[in-house]
């Protein structure tokens, strides 16, 4: 992604625009934003199917912040196990699966 100007926009700083600075933007930094103990958090668990694109770049992935874009460009439906809103399971395994397919 590039940013106004043309200056590219990495991962590590996507995933924070889209985590911490939300939150702070929307006045709610003391509550939501990253993943520290007490805090409630929407998610998804990702684990790419065997053999796939993405799992064959994240198993030759050079650092945290290759893995970050792998799974910003490359993550799809059949890689979702399951979604958490506020840390509860609304969508489990079996659920995404069928929804999938």
């Amino acid at each position: 992604m590039l940013r106004e100007g043309g200056e590219l926009i990495g991962p590590a700083h996507l995933l924070w625009l889209a985590t911490m600075a939300g939150a702070d933007a929307l006045g709610l930094a003391d509550e939501i934003g990253d993943l520290s103990p007490g805090r409630s958090a929407d998610f998804v668990l990702v684990r790419p199917p065997a053999g796939g694109s993405l799992d064959a770049v994240l198993r030759h992935s050079p650092s945290a912040e290759a893995t970050l874009g792998a799974l910003f460009t490359l993550a799809r439906e059949d890689a979702v196990i399951d979604v958490r809103v506020a840390g509860e399971t609304v969508l489990g395994e079996r659920a995404v699966a069928t929804h999938v397919a």
